[in-house]
């Protein structure tokens, strides 16, 4: 009759089911990591497709009547400027129409041009979101965990979790 070999207090047949349960915990992590990078990557598709609607809306030249700064503090007490409340005034078929919008990347002055949805004129939208100038990060974003989560859930499946 064979020995059995134990190894701290568990036999072979223990430790294989042991390296099995964790295998299938990784590989389950890694699949909702996946997931959420699908999220990532349908909400950089959505993104697009409403940018792309956008552009086609009418355009029509807006003052800047208001460029406030909101600020926002960072955990070690920094002060930055989170973003910028724009107060818009414009017309549209002669009717004088006001708005507000924000941005996040660099202050506006003066005379910008907007787009403006022709069934609701008092929606309007800024250059940078018809031209989907924030679209490429919900892509970067959703390739970089999605990478992780095929790290997580082959290398679970390859290593130490070793499923043979």
């Amino acid at each position: 009759m064979a020995q059995e070999e134990i190894v701290f207090g568990y036999n072979e047949e223990t430790m294989k089911a042991e390296r099995i349960a964790h295998a299938k915990k990784g590989i389950i992590a890694g699949i909702v990591v996946l997931a959420l990078a699908g999220l990532c990557v349908l909400g950089g598709v959505v993104s697009s497709i409403n940018s792309k609607k956008i552009s086609t809306y009418p355009t029509t030249q807006a003052q800047v009547l208001k460029c406030e700064t909101v600020d926002a503090t960072d955990d070690d007490g920094d002060v930055y400027v989170d973003y910028y409340e724009l107060d818009l005034e414009y017309t549209v078929d002669g009717k004088a129409c006001t708005s507000k919008r924000k941005r996040s990347e660099k202050r506006l002055e003066g005379a910008i041009t907007v787009y403006y949805n022709p069934d609701d004129p008092s929606k309007v939208y800024l250059e940078a979101e018809a031209k989907g100038e924030g679209n490429v990060y919900w892509y970067a974003i959703g390739g970089i965990v999605g990478a992780l989560g095929l790290v997580v859930v082959f290398g679970e499946a390859k290593g130490k979790g070793k499923l043979h």
